[in-house]
């Protein structure tokens, strides 16, 4: 049964949503304050929580302040009840992590397809996550054995003829053998580190908490990161000489934009669809210099 934590000062408006909410099918529990609202959220765990804005002792921003702090709440869908229809208000709340708003007063229909419509997106994206981590098994299960093969027969290949022939090989000839094992071994290492550091990534993606966690963090030096990146893009396709810096306006973007952690753990914006001409803000070309690419004063 889905349960549902409904955080609401006014008895009488908490007592009938929770009648209602109770009568449709769902757990519910009440609180009528913000401060014993994030109490019963972290022992109750709800699937679902409805909060006011207004309330004594912790307002409805606090408390959604708190539960995004909290690994075992960070994710719950999170539904403001407010009077306020401000959109700074309402900007502040969904910028701390809000799901979604009702605004005061409301129909029962209006509440229950705003709580429908939330519930289906955390299962939406609760199948995708799943569905890519299985797609993952699947890619390594196939792909690693074959990849892992090649490193691993050079290996073993020069290592056997090193002991067979040990006493007849000449210094030069150890060495070089030697460097042929190096290599490989080296090959190996870097694809045991790409996979792995490929199924943290996944994982890290489809984890809303830790999403939630690596968004909190700042770049200390962004600038070196992008020209890095951009210098090795340009290289890999052959075209140092005439690359385009484009900015776009990530809010036009939707959910089509995510930052997802690149090694090391930094945030970087990943689009999953084509860029179109009507994204772009305002484009700047990158000259290479003798340092490698410049960038426009001002841009990074």
């Amino acid at each position: 049964m889905t349960k549902i934590l409904v955080i609401e000062d006014a008895e009488p408006l908490r007592n009938d949503i929770i009648e209602m909410l109770s009568f449709e099918g769902f757990d519910v529990r009440g609180a009528e304050n913000g401060a014993v609202g994030v109490e019963v959220a972290t022992e109750y765990k709800p699937d679902l929580i409805i909060c006011d804005i207004m309330m004594p002792e912790l307002d409805g921003y606090g408390v959604l302040d708190a539960l995004r702090k909290q690994e075992q709440t960070v994710a719950i869908p999170f539904i403001f009840l407010t009077a306020k229809t401000d959109r700074t208000d309402i900007r502040q709340g969904m910028g701390l992590g809000a799901d979604d708003y009702l605004t005061k007063p409301f129909i029962a229909s209006e509440l229950l397809d705003t709580i429908q419509a939330r519930l289906r997106k955390r299962d939406t994206l609760q199948d995708m996550a799943e569905h890519k981590l299985r797609e993952l098994s699947d890619s390594i299960i196939t792909a690693l054995p074959h990849e892992l093969r090649t490193p691993l027969n050079t290996i073993i290949g020069f290592s056997d003829m090193l002991i067979a022939e040990a006493n007849r090989l000449s210094s030069e000839q150890v060495v070089d053998w030697a460097q042929h094992i190096n290599t490989a071994a080296q090959r190996l290492y870097r694809l045991v580190e790409n996979y792995l550091m490929y199924v943290r990534v996944e994982v890290i993606t489809h984890n809303q908490a830790e999403m939630r966690a690596l968004k909190q963090k700042y770049l200390d030096h962004p600038d070196s990161i992008i020209q890095f990146q951009a210098m090795h893009k340009s290289q890999q396709a052959g075209r140092e000489s005439d690359l385009v810096l484009v900015a776009v306006n990530a809010d036009t973007l939707g959910d089509t934009l995510r930052w997802e952690p690149s090694r090391g753990g930094q945030l970087f914006p990943h689009l999953y669809r084509p860029l179109r001409l009507a994204d772009v803000v305002w484009d700047k070309s990158l000259p290479l210099g003798a340092a490698g690419h410049i960038f426009p004063e001002g841009v990074v």
